[in-house]
């Protein structure tokens, strides 16, 4: 009889927002409030004579990935380091989620570039400025080093 998984685990710590390591171009990057990071694969259903679908296609993947970062960090870290013509650079970006006792999970973002972004200035509260909602426009993303495609049009990633 198989041994049930123990859920919840109410003994340990769980990975927190602390525990993310982001790299943008090679570089660890510290001043972000908030990442978040898609993939998203559109099927067409192939109908015939009949209620039911007959099959699906492959489909297409798009992936996104949008950061909003503190405004002295987007100068230090976007624009300064890529100047003039910052939107047509292009560049990964990993983030590293690890803890004690928590299995290392990586997202591997290629390919971006700065596609979008918004600020906003208004009165009211202490907190810091942002730039948010930057768009980095990916053309592949890697999960745990692992391909979702598995007839990709490159050859294996290289990861690392």
């Amino acid at each position: 009889m198989p041994i049930p998984i123990a859920y919840p685990d109410t003994t340990g710590f769980r990975a927190s927002p602390v525990d993310a390591i982001v790299k943008v171009n090679g570089n660890e990057f510290v001043g972000f409030a908030e990442v978040k990071g898609s993939r998203k694969r559109e099927r067409v259903l192939v109908k015939g004579a009949n209620a039911d679908p007959i099959g699906k296609t492959r489909g297409m993947n798009t992936y996104a990935l949008t950061m909003s970062v503190y405004a002295a960090e987007w100068k230090a870290f976007f624009t300064d380091t890529f100047g003039a013509g910052y939107g047509d650079a292009q560049f990964r970006v990993e983030i590293t989620i690890t803890a004690q006792g928590y299995d290392t999970q990586t997202w591997d973002f290629r390919g971006c570039t700065t596609d979008g972004s918004e600020m906003t200035v208004s009165t009211g509260g202490a907190d810091p400025l942002k730039v948010e909602s930057i768009e980095f426009n990916p053309t592949k993303m890697y999960f745990n080093g692992v391909d979702d495609n598995a007839l990709p049009l490159g050859g294996p990633p290289a990861i690392g």
